[in-house]
């Protein structure tokens, strides 16, 4: 470690902008390794069920910075001119971020409606560009991205946006409730909620499969992709309620439990059945990842985007 206390004033100075510089750059060039990352599909290969999972756990990035990152980074693919702003600061992330999700809430897909907004957001702060957004936004709340915060052990801080009409709604359940629990407070509803939630559509234990004998017929039995209940009980239950891609290098299982989606073991369209044992769950992204392993990528980009 350098000795900063020998520079002079002037060197300090002279040195911090250069090193400012080449973070800028380093940022970018991981922008750029993230871009092909997500091409390839790496991060699923590996066994995350996204980039940003892909982006925490392993590259131990916050979540605040990886969002960023990948923010501007899908501003990046679209609009590659931008490089030379991205690297001078003009574009810092922070703003390309908030732009990305700009773009998604107002469905801004054409690159010359992308550009004509990043023009005017060059060279502001990041509380200009937010207001500037959400003036122009059809939805503001939408720009204000949920935060969960660690406080203590244990504890934690969530942060999201609401309109007047979701607060009026909530301040009517408080008064509902209000005999039953006065004074309460606004992390008691969440609660309430959050636990009739649960009772409501937490998977239940499965039932026993029922073995039918099949009625005799004469002609060809019909191929339905139709999973029935018990069988779709018992495949959860058997896969823990989680994703089941393993990653061949590491042994690392996929994490996720959101977005699952029942997976052939022998591909439906190549005569795979429904019974339990050729079926698993996937996440959407593993589930794309074994899709493209049997049938090829360019097969299945016409089933459109993968992000």
């Amino acid at each position: 470690m350098e000795n900063l206390k020998l520079l002079t004033d002037n060197q300090l100075m002279t040195s911090t902008r250069k090193l400012a510089d080449f973070e800028r750059a380093t940022t970018l060039r991981m922008l750029h390794r993230l871009l092909e990352i997500e091409e390839r599909m790496l991060h699923a290969r590996a066994g995350f069920s996204s980039l940003f999972t892909y982006m925490v756990e392993e590259l131990k990035y916050t979540p605040a910075t990886a969002s960023s990152h990948l923010g501007a980074m899908r501003v990046l693919r679209s609009c590659p001119e931008i490089e030379s702003r991205i690297e001078s600061g003009a574009l810092p992330l922070s703003n390309l971020s908030q732009v990305q999700a700009h773009f998604r809430n107002e469905n801004i897909y054409k690159a010359e409606e992308k550009r004509e907004v990043l023009a005017r957001i060059e060279g502001k702060s990041v509380r200009e560009v937010q207001a500037m957004l959400a003036s122009e936004s059809c939805a503001p709340e939408k720009l204000v991205h949920e935060k969960v915060r660690p406080i203590a052990k244990d504890l934690h801080t969530v942060t999201f946006a609401i309109t007047d009409q979701e607060l009026d709604q909530i301040e009517e359940l408080k008064a509902l409730l209000s005999h039953k629990m006065p004074g309460q407070k606004l992390r008691d509803l969440v609660m309430i909620l959050v636990k009739e939630g649960l009772q409501k559509h937490r998977p239940q234990p499965p039932k026993p499969l029922k073995t039918v004998a099949p009625l005799p017929t004469s002609e060809p039995e019909k191929r339905s992709r139709y999973i029935p209940a018990e069988t779709d009980r018992a495949v959860r239950a058997r896969d823990e309620h989680r994703c089941t891609h393993v990653d061949s290098v590491s042994g690392r299982r996929c994490r996720s439990q959101h977005f699952l989606e029942f997976d052939h073991v022998l591909p439906f369209a190549l005569g795979g059945t429904n019974d339990i044992n050729n079926l698993r769950l996937r996440c959407r992204t593993h589930n794309r990842v074994a899709a493209i392993e049997a049938f090829g990528a360019k097969k299945m980009a016409a089933y459109g985007p993968r992000h």
